[in-house]
């Protein structure tokens, strides 16, 4: 059985040598850092944390944070795509306990399980991993005059938008999309900002290779 570990501004997962994706939902309020490999994607919307890959690995160790983070369910997948079960486990602050008195043993501890927040009250949660860079076109991606674009790219995962270059500059230019309908690509532009769901260029493939 899987279990994820979170508390005290770390959350790690055991159990496993083959996960590959992981879903948290409940409450999150957090800057968080992520702390697993640059072949995995981490993105935090609407209280969840989503971890996916775009590159091979497995996933143990997977951020660190501060704010507050309060995990009511988990979705965990492996490299078949089959969902694996797994235990959600909070850890406490055993040493404040250890030493505490035992007339404030009990309070302590009760505190200790309600509380969710590590140092510090965040507003509004951020991942200190924004872009994913030195992606490359081949055929999948448009400018806004509608014509093909071959070459670097990078992606802003704040909204899923894609731009020309393999960094973010201020000559960095939009991208687009065309649907594909029956076999046919349909002539009108899409653009790449996604804000509700996984960036749709990664679905795109192209050659992944660093995240900023």
């Amino acid at each position: 059985m899987l279990k994820l570990f979170y508390g005290n501004g770390d959350c790690i997962i055991e159990g496993s040598d083959d996960i590959r994706g992981i879903e948290i939902r409940g409450i999150v309020k957090a800057s968080i850092t992520k702390t697993c490999s640059d072949n995995f994607v981490l993105i935090s919307k609407h209280n969840a944390i989503m971890i996916f890959p775009i590159g091979i690995g497995t996933l143990g160790c997977l951020f660190t944070y501060e704010g507050e983070i309060r995990i009511e369910s988990v979705i965990v997948a492996d490299s078949n795509a089959e969902q694996l079960p797994c235990i959600i486990k909070k850890v406490m602050n055993h040493p404040e306990i250890m030493e505490s008195n035992a007339e404030d043993m009990t309070t302590n501890a009760n505190d200790l399980i309600a509380d969710y927040q590590y140092k510090r009250q965040v507003k509004k949660t951020t991942v200190n991993v924004n872009i994913i860079e030195n992606q490359y076109s081949k055929k999948e991606l448009y400018l806004s005059d509608g014509s093909l674009y071959s070459g670097a790219y990078h992606i802003h995962l704040e909204d899923g938008r894609c731009m020309t270059g393999s960094e973010h500059t201020k000559e960095s230019q939009k991208l687009f999309i065309k649907q594909m309908v029956d076999g046919n690509i349909r002539d009108k532009l899409l653009p790449t900002k996604n804000p509700k769901n996984i960036p749709q260029a990664l679905a795109l493939g192209g050659n992944k290779r660093r995240i900023k």
